[in-house]
């Protein structure tokens, strides 16, 4: 049975185009069909629709999971004897930054980190909030440095996180993590995000919006929140490792250390010295990290809290990018790339864990039927 090759998407981005949108720009709906398809020339790429967004988008996810050409693979071992990862972006539509760094990490994959996969499966959704994210490249044609706030819902003005766990949410966008993640099982999940890159008000001016209390200026460049069951030790192990990998690359990039230094002592003078318990900072290694123990302070829709003996760790970052315009934005992309690579090559220290199992026929040790199974790397303790 001949089965004819999934037809590419097309794009007429050449690859300077491509590299000057990835460096500078806040990339639209159009920009970012035109990436996929560019990236969909690449051998080994799967891109495929997951859902529809609440205004009729199609939500795509892309697979980098190596195979050999013209060998048939069983979904199941593909993504059982390694580990699998998952990479959101641009959850929140003016949260841009995320999106160009995901696209960046094709570009790695595509060439010198393109070993990783011997390894890791890497899944990505580029693009969450969509509808949002057009509403935010609207209102940023005309005003490039506004945070544009409305964007970072969806088109019915909804958070939809509120509905992860609902299955028959109305919104597609809400229904993404639950459906990937249980066709994938991820091991690890990271989640890119983006606050406000300046002022949300002016301070002391006696308005705030009251969700977003604690947001009056930016308290970093960059900083992240891992959240863990106590009583779970290796996610506490991988958080802690993650927080030491992560935060050493961060302050190796001597342009983003200073970043956040400058931005770290703007907080402590306007809020955190006036207010500190509603400005609260948790740092390790001078990168600021919340470190949450959800037995303590439960942390709805998180997949690695949900299910851990599955998932060691679903965590957030942040970086200050709203709105983020030329080389900024490339700054902001940088940031979130180099978290995202210290993530990957943590998770290479870690060796598979197989075991066997005697189903039947024979006895145990000699001929017969055997199945093998991974135990969960990260759990597992198998760490070189």
């Amino acid at each position: 049975i001949e089965i004819p090759a999934r037809e590419k998407m097309p794009s007429a981005l050449s690859t300077q185009e491509k590299d000057r949108i990835l460096g500078n720009e806040v990339i639209d709906y159009e920009q970012y069909l035109q990436l996929l398809g560019y990236y969909d020339r690449h051998e080994g790429t799967r891109i495929f629709p997951i859902e529809t967004t609440y205004k009729g988008k199609k939500i795509f996810g892309v697979e980098y999971i190596r195979r050999d050409g013209g060998v048939f693979y069983s979904a199941s071992k593909v993504r059982n004897e390694r580990m699998t990862v998952l990479f959101t972006a641009r959850h929140h539509g003016n949260e841009a930054s995320s999106m160009n760094s995901t696209f960046m990490m094709f570009d790695r994959l595509d060439s010198d980190l393109g070993e990783v996969l011997d390894r890791i499966n890497m899944v990505f959704v580029p693009f969450i909030n969509i509808d949002g994210g057009t509403l935010h490249c609207h209102v940023h044609s005309k005003h490039p440095k506004w945070l544009c706030h409305p964007a970072r819902y969806n088109s019915a003005g909804f958070e939809f996180r509120k509905d992860f766990e609902n299955p028959h949410s109305k919104y597609g966008e809400a229904r993404v993590l639950r459906k990937i993640w249980g066709r994938y099982l991820f091991d690890v999940v990271t989640d890119n995000h983006g606050f406000e890159g300046h002022e949300l008000v002016q301070p002391f001016s006696g308005y705030i919006s009251p969700w977003y209390k604690s947001f009056w200026v930016p308290r970093a460049f960059y900083y992240g929140y891992i959240w863990f069951r106590g009583s779970q030790e290796h996610m506490v192990k991988l958080g802690n490792l993650m927080r030491e990998r992560v935060s050493a690359a961060i302050n190796a990039d001597a342009e983003i250390y200073g970043l956040n230094k400058e931005f770290a002592e703007r907080f402590e003078k306007y809020a955190q010295s006036w207010f500190p318990d509603l400005f609260r900072l948790e740092k390790f290694n001078e990168v600021v990290f919340y470190w949450t123990d959800t037995d303590k302070h439960p942390r709805p829709a998180n997949y690695g809290v949900r299910n851990p003996e599955i998932t060691a760790v679903d965590w957030t970052t942040e970086l200050a990018d709203e709105t983020a315009v030329g080389e900024y934005m490339g700054l902001n992309a940088r940031a979130h790339h180099i978290s995202d690579i210290a993530l990957i090559k943590l998770l290479l220290e870690y060796e598979p864990v197989m075991d066997t199992a005697h189903v039947s026929g024979g006895d145990e040790g000699g001929s017969g039927t055997y199945i093998r199974y991974p135990r969960h790397p990260l759990f597992a303790g198998g760490q070189k």
